[in-house]
């Protein structure tokens, strides 16, 4: 008997048709039904992900086990001259004829009912993105020459220490920055883009929409080190501040330098600083330098977000918080580990509260108008099904505008709502700070896609290609939009 033919004696066709059928309707529903109860997109995500990898062991199940009147036998046991196969053939029919009628009731309810729903929607938060692009056009207007880029430094020392150092200096000027509300201070997803760059700086500068540029470098030698910093006008590239230090290396002269570059960059752009961010930009994060190169090695896998990536960050930040109890952001940072590690279905949602939850309360008891720590405070209450969660996103982004975390954590949470027109708002906000965001511009694709407003959403997903060719986020994006358009 050939291979086809075994397989068909077997039912393995008809089971791979059942399954692959009642799957794609189990999606369908889930994805449907599962934003209605404030569920954001990981839980569809692991259900396409289970079914995916359930199909071989139906496929196996399905090789090696004949269903008969006395339930399920091995193959090998069941008597070849004994016709057990029609009436199980009949079995299965009956199973996918069920399984399309289902299917059928589903398009018909979601064409009759749900999207004449949909479309309601769509046309009103159209008209309210809108309105609300028109204000974020304005509020745009307002900022649009105090905006900063800062470039990575150049290290001029050869060991990987001096690079960790530098990079840490730079984390903690681009925090102390975010923290002056009325600038726009370029996220450190977009600028390191241009480490070790010899692009013009006006280039830099019209892609970043940066109307300033710092750059700077750091030598070390010793006990000693050497910064050097100029502010640079993108637009004419006009110098309008430089300055060196040389000191002695110890994180308390260097917190004293970075302050005092914030303070000269807000004056050189007439930024004015409340009493608020006054104080926070004169707080330490931390002062051990172990603790801080621990931080900064965390916050690299933490970027890159993999399974593996997520362990070395996890272990990382506990380490900066065993040799530094006070660093405050390594707290907030292991919270959010353990956060999109429960996002990615590698733990549960009690694994993530176990381990994370402490961690987060500490750190907002210790620095409670902390942006970063309330907008991981807020996954943790919508884990948790608390009220307010969307208070403490908002609460997160006024207290700083700067804060790209949080406002994609919000437009998630927006998304998550079916809110796709607030959540396209926001999604903008976070791409003016972070430019060169794949991420950002796939949320925003998305959800144009769900807005109906197609040719958008592809220029959306272009973009990533134009950013990281090659990208999966593209082809995935406009293939959405072409089976929605």
């Amino acid at each position: 008997m050939s291979l086809i033919n075994e397989l068909k004696r077997r039912n393995v066709f008809r089971v791979a048709a059942a399954y692959l059928v009642s799957a794609w309707l189990i999606i369908q529903v889930a994805d449907t039904i599962l934003p209605l109860f404030g569920f954001d997109e990981s839980p569809t995500r692991m259900i396409v992900l289970v079914l995916a990898i359930g199909f071989v062991p139906a496929m196996i199940v399905a090789w090696v086990f004949q269903l008969t009147p006395e339930g399920l036998k091995r193959d090998s046991e069941i008597d070849p001259s004994v016709e057990v196969v029609p009436g199980t053939h009949r079995k299965l029919d009956r199973t996918i004829a069920i399984v399309l009628v289902l299917a059928l009731a589903y398009f018909a309810v979601d064409k009759f009912i749900i999207s004449p729903q949909r479309e309601t929607v769509i046309v009103e938060q159209a008209m309210q993105a809108g309105a609300e692009q028109a204000r974020e056009e304005f509020r745009l207007s307002q900022l649009s020459d105090k905006s900063i880029a800062v470039l990575p430094f150049v290290t001029r020392s050869s060991t990987e220490d001096t690079g960790y150092f530098a990079e840490g200096i730079h984390d903690d000027l681009l925090t102390l920055l975010a923290n002056i509300g009325s600038l726009r201070v370029i996220s450190r997803t977009s600028v390191l883009k241009y480490r070790d760059t010899d692009r013009n700086l006006r280039e830099i500068g019209q892609e970043l929409g940066a109307q300033t540029i710092l750059e700077g470098g750091i030598q070390q030698a010793g006990e000693n080190v050497r910064i050097n910093m100029q502010l640079i006008d993108a637009g004419t590239d006009e110098h309008l501040w430089a300055r060196t230090w040389d000191r002695k290396l110890t994180l308390e002269n260097v917190f004293a330098i970075q302050t005092e570059i914030a303070q000269s960059i807000a004056d050189q752009l007439q930024a004015t600083l409340s009493p608020r961010e006054q104080r926070r930009i004169q707080r330490a994060p931390t002062l051990d330098l172990r603790a801080q190169e621990a931080y900064i090695k965390g916050k690299v896998q933490l970027d890159i977000s993999t399974f593996d990536a997520l362990g070395q960050a996890r272990d990382l930040f506990r380490q900066a918080i065993e040799i530094d109890p006070g660093y405050t952001l390594a707290r907030i940072a292991l919270a959010e580990t353990w956060s999109r590690l429960a996002a990615t279905g590698a733990i549960d949602r009690q694994a993530m509260l176990a381990n994370g939850l402490a961690h987060i309360e500490q750190a907002l008891d210790e620095d409670p108008d902390n942006s970063y720590g309330l907008a991981v405070s807020g996954l943790y209450q919508r884990a948790r099904a608390l009220p307010g969660v969307e208070q403490t996103f908002q609460t997160a982004i006024e207290l700083n505008p700067n804060n790209v975390k949080a406002l994609e954590i919000y437009a998630d949470y927006l998304r998550g709502q079916g809110r796709h027109a607030e959540a396209l708002t926001i999604t903008n906000r976070a791409l003016e700070l972070d430019p060169l965001s794949v991420g950002l511009f796939h949320n925003k694709g998305r959800a144009l896609t769900f807005l109906g407003q197609f040719d958008e959403a592809q220029q959306a997903f272009d973009r990533i290609s134009e950013i990281n060719p090659g990208n999966p986020y593209a082809t995935h994006g406009n293939a959405l939009a072409t089976i929605l358009a």
